[in-house]
């Protein structure tokens, strides 16, 4: 690999909720930024590949737990506490 030179590479990272596509860009610390395009603000940093794809595999799946929990308590509030007994057993 040359120096001075911004290498991008896109690959598939396989996590526990699935398949993600992951850009790697050689930084100017001798490391790797990873992005992950289908999760907006998804970005992280290795000092080498093995250790970005680690990094974005746990920033991925720490984001999609994020959101569904975010989701539960939006529903928690939309619901008023009276009917969401009938709610939870009618989604079972």
């Amino acid at each position: 690999m040359k120096r001075g030179k911004n290498l991008k590479k896109t690959s598939i990272v396989d996590t526990s909720y699935g398949s993600h596509r992951v850009i790697f860009e050689r930084d100017e610390r001798k490391g790797y930024v990873a992005t992950a395009l289908d999760l907006p603000g998804v970005t992280t940093w290795g000092r080498n590949l093995v250790e970005a794809k680690e990094m974005v595999r746990e920033a991925i799946e720490l984001c999609i737990e994020c959101m569904a929990e975010a989701r539960i308590a939006a529903e928690k509030v939309a619901y008023p506490a009276r009917v969401r007994p009938q709610r939870e057993r009618a989604l079972v």
